[in-house]
């Protein structure tokens, strides 16, 4: 409800108030982009690009949603784009085969036996929804990490409910074996 009446102050012509929309929405798609990229820098960028779109676009928000699903759904697509373009990027420079041989010639470092567990744990977990397709990666991460519910979910991602349903079902099916066989 308080989002509708900044919303209506802002088409009114009061764009100041857009602040308090991000300070009342950043924590939630800051949130939502790094579970997404995983790099606290790129994070940083994208959300504030998500609400300089935001802003950009405010007069076409029609209201059909919630102001927060439609932010997360230019969240979504923005990570997506910077995804792609990082991923091809690294394809195409020296750095990834310096990288890969990196990982190859290992150099963890040591620490406390149960951190060390802990952080293997995370990565095989990380690894696992990485290796998810796209919409069940996305539809994972707003579900369990962001905690909507599958309405919302369809609305940022475009699809029915029973979509989203089947795609978090064989989501966790897929991460399940995934994670047993590890």
């Amino acid at each position: 409800m308080k989002d509708k009446r900044l919303l209506e102050r802002i088409k009114a012509g009061d764009e100041a108030v857009f602040t308090e929309l991000f300070e009342v929405h950043h924590a939630a798609v800051f949130n939502l982009c790094f579970r997404m990229l995983g790099d606290l820098q790129e994070t940083e960028d994208i959300t504030q690009e998500v609400f300089f779109k935001a802003f950009l676009k405010l007069k076409k928000f029609r209201g059909e949603s919630e102001f927060s699903t439609w932010l997360y759904r230019i969240a979504v697509n923005l990570c997506l784009n910077h995804q792609r373009r990082k991923r091809y990027k690294k394809i195409l420079s020296l750095d990834f085969l310096i990288e890969k041989g990196n990982q190859q010639a290992g150099g963890q470092g040591k620490g406390p036996l149960e951190e060390l567990t802990r952080k293997e744990e995370k990565l095989l977990i990380k690894k696992s929804i990485d290796s998810l397709t796209k919409n069940q990666r996305i539809a994972v991460i707003l579900n369990h990490y962001e905690g909507l519910p599958y309405r919302e979910i369809s609305e940022v991602m475009g699809l029915s409910v029973s979509s989203v349903r089947s795609l978090i079902y064989r989501a966790k099916q897929r991460l399940s074996s995934s994670l047993k066989n590890t």
